[in-house]
């Protein structure tokens, strides 16, 4: 899908020094994915310790 968006240079620049990604669309694309990545694991964990009655289970080491 092409979408039309100002983002700030200076958040391009740092973000591609950071990751060596030199292409702007797969910065921004990297960045997409790690805010949904984020955004998923904060709502995960507010869902943890919720189940009372959860037995312990063996895990495997």
């Amino acid at each position: 899908m092409k979408i039309t968006v100002n983002i700030d240079q200076k958040l391009i620049n740092e973000a591609s020094k950071i990751t060596g990604i030199k292409n702007k669309n797969l910065v921004a694309e990297e960045a997409l994915k790690t805010l949904i990545r984020i955004e998923a694991g904060k709502k995960l964990s507010k869902l943890g310790g919720t189940e009372k009655n959860l037995e312990d289970m063996t895990r495997r080491s």
